[in-house]
């Protein structure tokens, strides 16, 4: 299927603006064009519609279930047509609806390619939807890479087997060792990565290693190379500031007035120690201080009780003080935090949350309250 090609979908997108996908609604529709036409069209509206929390345009791009949810977010996306100098022309090796074609497209000349007909044909349509030239193939780019040898090259590899996510970078398509000759021969490569894969595996690349925070979640890793000096560090997006990671923090036993909450791009990229601060006992991401915070790095807390984890200590605690916990939050320990809070419910009161966190052996936890930034 090709709607861009088909004027019965272009239609169908126009008669079913604004309409709720009821039976009769979509019915309605594919009498005056298809019902395939009419059927693809309400579920373009709605992936519009959830497509706007990434896009500012979603309304006029195309998308595919699969190709929206791997797409980078716009923020995100700039940030890495960033990495390649300007004006040079970047090879999307694996496009998928263009999200990151549209971002390096604003700088330089693209090259998008993808083996599923389907995203090559939203790629193209979102291009032009903003105003944009690109070329985009539906091609093995292995194939293409190899006979064309691109200079400047960015590669999201699908990392599924199956119906199931992997680890492996063997499993990835295309795999780590298919795409090394291609990025052997790059001037500058930028590979988009899951950051929960191991440190091991990373730190065997020569490239710099970035985690990328977004929305107050570590989204994603990069490899960016060649580097002769390959450093590790994290970008926090919406502040564009940088933690150079590798970075530990001294330890304390016992909280201070404030709990420091670390972003988790930072956590995984070993900054703890870029605050001159201490790490809370064994909380890896849990720092302490006599001071608020006044980083976008970190969630500030102020600690309002500490002690042992005993839910009925605890929930003497809320009760006497008229504190509602909202949440319960838990860091390496084995604790189940939906039952502890069921167990410390409380009905009414100022708003807390819990923290269980590991001292050796033990289990401590603090009761706290959220403090905004100066």
């Amino acid at each position: 299927m090709n709607p861009e090609l088909h004027p019965l979908f272009v239609e169908a997108l126009h008669l079913s603006e604004g309409l709720q996908p009821t039976p009769s609604a979509i019915q309605r529709v594919g009498k005056a064009t298809s019902t395939e036409a009419a059927t693809w069209a309400f579920t373009q509206w709605e992936l519009r519609r959830r497509g706007a929390v990434k896009f500012a345009r979603a309304s006029e791009m195309l998308f595919t279930t699969d190709g929206l949810a791997m797409a980078s977010s716009e923020a995100v996306a700039r940030f890495h047509a960033g990495l390649f100098p300007e004006g040079v022309e970047v090879a999307d090796l694996t496009c998928g609806i263009g999200a990151d074609l549209i971002a390096l497209a604003e700088r330089g000349m693209v090259v998008g390619l993808d083996q599923i007909p389907d995203h090559a044909n939203a790629a193209l349509w979102n291009l032009r939807a903003h105003d944009l030239g690109g070329l985009v193939y539906v091609a093995d780019s292995l194939v293409w890479a190899a006979h064309e040898k691109p200079k400047y090259v960015f590669v999201d590899p699908a990392r599924r087997k199956g119906s199931q996510r992997t680890l492996n970078p063997e499993s990835f398509s295309p795999s780590l060792s298919a795409l090394r000759p291609i990025l052997d021969r790059a001037n500058r490569w930028v590979m988009k990565l899951s950051p929960m894969l191991p440190d091991d595996f990373l730190g065997s690349i020569s490239a710099d290693l970035i985690f990328v925070s977004h929305e107050g979640e570590c989204k994603e890793a990069l490899l960016v190379g060649p580097s002769e000096n390959p450093v590790t560090k994290a970008i926090h997006i919406e502040s564009g500031e940088e933690l150079l990671g590798e970075t530990s923090a001294p330890r304390t036993e016992e909280p201070r007035g404030f709990l420091w909450e670390l972003d988790p791009a930072a956590v995984r990229a070993h900054a703890q120690g870029a605050f001159r601060v201490p790490q809370l006992a064994d909380a890896i991401g849990y720092l302490t201080s006599d001071s608020p915070p006044d980083s976008p790095w970190i969630t500030g807390y102020r600690v309002l009780w500490q002690g042992a984890f005993r839910e009925k200590v605890i929930s003497t605690e809320l009760r006497r003080n008229q504190w509602k916990p909202t949440a319960v939050k838990t860091k390496y320990v084995e604790v189940n935090p939906e039952k502890t809070f069921k167990a410390l419910r409380q009905s009414s009161g100022s708003p807390v949350q819990v923290v269980v966190y590991s001292h050796g052996k033990a289990l401590r936890a603090l009761i706290v309250e959220r403090v905004l930034p100066a």
